[in-house]
Protein backbone atom coordinates (compact mmCIF):
# COMPACT_ATOMS: atom_id res chain seq x y z
CA UNK A 1 0.00 0.00 0.00
CA UNK A 2 1.24 3.56 -0.68
CA UNK A 3 1.92 6.09 1.99
CA UNK A 4 1.98 9.95 1.46
CA UNK A 5 2.51 13.28 3.40
CA UNK A 6 -0.06 15.74 3.83
CA UNK A 7 0.36 18.92 5.32
CA UNK A 8 -2.28 19.58 7.97
CA UNK A 9 -4.10 22.72 7.90
CA UNK A 10 -4.39 22.75 11.33
CA UNK A 11 -0.76 21.65 13.05
CA UNK A 12 1.45 22.41 10.38
CA UNK A 13 2.79 18.89 10.63
CA UNK A 14 3.21 16.79 8.36
CA UNK A 15 0.88 13.29 8.73
CA UNK A 16 0.80 10.24 6.79
CA UNK A 17 -2.19 8.60 5.23
CA UNK A 18 -2.50 5.08 3.25
CA UNK A 19 -3.89 5.92 -0.50
CA UNK A 20 -7.48 5.61 -0.63
CA UNK A 21 -10.20 8.38 -0.03
CA UNK A 22 -8.36 11.70 -0.15
CA UNK A 23 -8.15 14.06 3.13
CA UNK A 24 -10.49 16.16 3.62
CA UNK A 25 -9.76 19.86 4.26
CA UNK A 26 -10.27 20.71 8.54
CA UNK A 27 -12.16 24.00 7.66
CA UNK A 28 -14.76 21.57 5.74
CA UNK A 29 -15.05 19.31 8.37
CA UNK A 30 -15.83 22.21 10.75
CA UNK A 31 -18.70 23.50 8.46
CA UNK A 32 -20.39 20.74 8.63
CA UNK A 33 -21.58 21.93 12.38
CA UNK A 34 -25.01 20.51 12.71
CA UNK A 35 -25.39 19.29 16.06
CA UNK A 36 -27.11 16.17 15.34
CA UNK A 37 -24.60 15.62 12.86
CA UNK A 38 -21.48 15.58 15.13
CA UNK A 39 -20.84 11.99 15.94
CA UNK A 40 -17.93 10.71 14.27
CA UNK A 41 -19.36 8.20 12.13
CA UNK A 42 -22.03 10.50 11.15
CA UNK A 43 -20.45 13.58 10.06
CA UNK A 44 -17.96 11.36 8.14
CA UNK A 45 -20.93 9.83 6.08
CA UNK A 46 -21.86 13.42 5.39
CA UNK A 47 -18.53 14.61 4.18
CA UNK A 48 -18.93 11.06 2.04
CA UNK A 49 -15.37 9.95 3.82
CA UNK A 50 -14.18 8.11 6.49
CA UNK A 51 -13.92 8.26 10.36
CA UNK A 52 -10.11 7.83 10.24
CA UNK A 53 -9.76 10.69 7.81
CA UNK A 54 -11.52 12.80 10.73
CA UNK A 55 -9.42 11.31 13.18
CA UNK A 56 -6.38 12.27 11.30
CA UNK A 57 -7.54 16.14 12.15
CA UNK A 58 -9.47 15.60 15.80
CA UNK A 59 -8.29 13.29 18.18
CA UNK A 60 -11.76 12.85 19.26
CA UNK A 61 -15.31 14.34 19.15
CA UNK A 62 -14.62 16.54 21.97
CA UNK A 63 -11.88 18.52 19.71
CA UNK A 64 -13.79 17.99 16.99
CA UNK A 65 -16.54 20.10 18.62
CA UNK A 66 -13.81 22.59 20.16
CA UNK A 67 -12.91 23.15 17.07
CA UNK A 68 -16.74 23.83 15.45
CA UNK A 69 -17.34 25.88 18.14
CA UNK A 70 -14.46 28.53 17.90
CA UNK A 71 -15.51 28.52 14.36
CA UNK A 72 -18.87 29.67 14.88
CA UNK A 73 -16.97 32.31 17.32
CA UNK A 74 -15.41 33.61 14.18
CA UNK A 75 -17.94 34.08 12.25
CA UNK A 76 -19.02 36.89 14.64
CA UNK A 77 -19.18 40.30 12.70
CA UNK A 78 -18.78 43.61 14.67
CA UNK A 79 -17.97 46.65 12.78
CA UNK A 80 -15.10 48.09 14.90
CA UNK A 81 -15.19 51.68 13.79
CA UNK A 82 -18.99 51.88 14.36
CA UNK A 83 -18.62 50.17 18.12
CA UNK A 84 -15.64 52.48 19.04
CA UNK A 85 -18.20 55.11 20.11
CA UNK A 86 -20.98 53.56 21.74
CA UNK A 87 -21.30 53.06 25.61
CA UNK A 88 -20.61 49.51 27.16
CA UNK A 89 -24.15 48.41 27.08
CA UNK A 90 -24.60 49.45 23.54
CA UNK A 91 -21.20 47.52 22.76
CA UNK A 92 -22.17 44.26 24.72
CA UNK A 93 -25.69 44.39 23.06
CA UNK A 94 -24.04 44.30 19.76
CA UNK A 95 -21.96 41.25 20.20
CA UNK A 96 -24.52 39.64 21.91
CA UNK A 97 -26.93 40.20 18.65
CA UNK A 98 -24.05 39.68 16.54
CA UNK A 99 -23.62 36.00 18.34
CA UNK A 100 -27.37 35.48 18.20
CA UNK A 101 -26.95 36.31 14.22
CA UNK A 102 -23.95 34.01 13.56
CA UNK A 103 -25.38 31.00 15.43
CA UNK A 104 -29.18 31.34 13.62
CA UNK A 105 -27.03 31.13 10.59
CA UNK A 106 -25.60 27.78 11.62
CA UNK A 107 -28.89 25.41 12.58
CA UNK A 108 -28.46 23.64 15.70
CA UNK A 109 -25.07 24.53 16.24
CA UNK A 110 -25.47 26.63 19.23
CA UNK A 111 -26.50 23.15 21.62
CA UNK A 112 -22.56 22.57 21.30
CA UNK A 113 -21.77 25.31 23.15
CA UNK A 114 -23.22 23.86 26.33
CA UNK A 115 -20.83 20.97 25.85
CA UNK A 116 -17.81 23.21 27.14
CA UNK A 117 -16.12 26.41 27.66
CA UNK A 118 -15.18 27.94 24.10
CA UNK A 119 -11.11 28.38 24.65
CA UNK A 120 -10.51 28.38 20.76
CA UNK A 121 -8.19 31.58 19.44
CA UNK A 122 -11.55 33.13 18.12
CA UNK A 123 -13.76 32.75 21.24
CA UNK A 124 -10.95 34.12 23.58
CA UNK A 125 -10.56 36.96 21.59
CA UNK A 126 -14.11 37.85 21.31
CA UNK A 127 -13.75 37.49 25.26
CA UNK A 128 -11.04 39.98 25.36
CA UNK A 129 -13.09 42.70 23.84
CA UNK A 130 -16.22 42.42 25.79
CA UNK A 131 -13.97 42.35 29.04
CA UNK A 132 -11.94 45.25 27.89
CA UNK A 133 -14.81 47.54 27.72
CA UNK A 134 -16.17 47.18 30.49
CA UNK A 135 -13.11 47.45 31.97
CA UNK A 136 -12.13 50.84 29.96
CA UNK A 137 -15.58 52.33 31.29
CA UNK A 138 -14.09 52.00 34.58
CA UNK A 139 -15.50 48.57 36.24
CA UNK A 140 -13.38 46.60 38.30
CA UNK A 141 -11.54 43.43 36.97
CA UNK A 142 -13.67 41.41 38.72
CA UNK A 143 -16.89 42.57 37.47
CA UNK A 144 -15.09 43.41 33.93
CA UNK A 145 -14.61 39.44 33.41
CA UNK A 146 -18.43 38.89 34.10
CA UNK A 147 -19.64 40.60 31.22
CA UNK A 148 -17.95 37.54 28.85
CA UNK A 149 -19.90 35.44 26.75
Amino acid sequence: MTTTVVLSEETDQSVRRAAGRPPVPPDRIVDEEEAEALSMRALAERLGSGTATLYRHFGNRAELVAQVVDHMFGLVELDDRELASVSWQQFLRAVAHAMFGALGRHGNAARLLAEQTPVGPHAMALRARCVAVPLKAGFEASLATRARM
